[in-house]
Parts: C-alpha cells; structure tokens; sequence
C-alpha cells in the first residue's frame, strides 16, 4: 500500500498552499517536508499541470545549491538539447539498474563536491 504524495498548489502570485494542512506554506517548508521523506506533488492551480520537479528543483537552488554541484554537467546538457535519454534513463528493462548506478554516481560527486568545499574553506 502506498502513501499519496500531498498535493500542493502553486498560485500565480508563487504561493504554495497545502491541500492536505488547508494552509499556505513557504518554500523552506516545502522543502523541510521533502528532507523527511514527505512525497509531494505540486500543480499549478489554473491548469492543474504537474510542475513538482520544476519547484523542488528550485526549491534545492535556493535552499542548498550544492546539491545541484553535484549532478553532472553532461545531464543539464542533455535536457536543454532535448534528448529523450537523460543520462542514460530510457524506458527499458534496465532502467532500475541505471537509476541505482546514477544515485551511486550523484552521491559519490556530492561528497566529492562538499570535500572540496571543506577545503576550500579551510
């Protein structure tokens, strides 16, 4: 049995509000809930269209922008050019393998950004 994802509305003034709360919420707490494991699914409410990755995405910019060090460049190239297999993600039957490969992959670059961070720092 799975959980529903909590749907929030994005109004076009960028007001988040929570159907589940009945309330509006700011993007850290949009944010905060997706860090515990909260699944969520956003929708603009004029259209109803399915912007989740688009605001979280944002979301991650704004609240920790090391996160997005740590995806490789060649997938953002990927996705401005269009093509139908981001960083190897195809539909196919080994496409939970290549998700497993890619997360290994974004983990290993995040640590290696937030080393190279800390030195920096130091």
């Amino acid at each position: 049995m799975s959980k529903q994802p909590v749907r929030i509305r994005k109004y076009p003034n960028r007001r988040l509000y929570d159907t589940t709360r009945s309330a509006f919420i700011t993007t850290e707490e949009l944010y905060t809930m997706v860090r515990s494991g909260t699944q969520v699914q956003v929708v603009e409410s004029t259209t109803g269209t399915d912007i989740t990755n688009i605001v979280l995405l944002n979301a991650t910019i704004e609240r920790d922008p090391s996160r997005i060090c740590s995806i490789p460049s060649n997938i953002f190239h990927q996705m401005i050019l269009g093509s139908p297999d981001v960083g190897g993600l195809s539909s196919s039957s080994g496409e939970s393998d290549r998700l497993q490969l890619q997360r290994s992959d974004t983990k290993d670059n995040f640590e290696n950004s937030k080393s190279a961070s800390a030195l920096k720092a130091s």
